[in-house]
């Protein structure tokens, strides 16, 4: 059985385009939620800081930025988490438009 033209257009327009919303609100939401914004100044105000040499900087910036691979260790899980019923779901879609 063909899909149907509305079939067509919900499963290769409007389902990739939801999910690409979803996703970049959810990653700026987990962002706030894990401190990414407050890290990012203070890597600016690290770089604006004058009398530090680039070694006493280069240590500032790596203390500042041990606190993102918390935030990327969470987007990390949650993409593998989220891969298997994603495929899944894919996958049965598929088959019914082959039908």
């Amino acid at each position: 059985m063909d899909a149907s033209k509305r079939e067509r257009i919900v499963l290769f327009g409007a389902v990739p385009i939801l999910a690409a919303c979803l996703g970049s609100v959810a990653t700026v939401a987990a962002g706030h939620y894990f401190g990414a914004s407050a890290q990012s100044d203070a890597m600016i105000e690290v770089l604006k800081m004058d009398g530090l040499t680039a070694e006493q900087r280069l240590q500032l910036l790596e203390q500042v930025n041990l606190g993102t691979s918390r935030f990327y260790s969470f987007l990390n899980t949650a993409g593998i988490i989220l891969l298997m019923p994603t495929a899944g779901i894919l996958w049965s879609w598929a088959a019914r438009i082959r039908g």
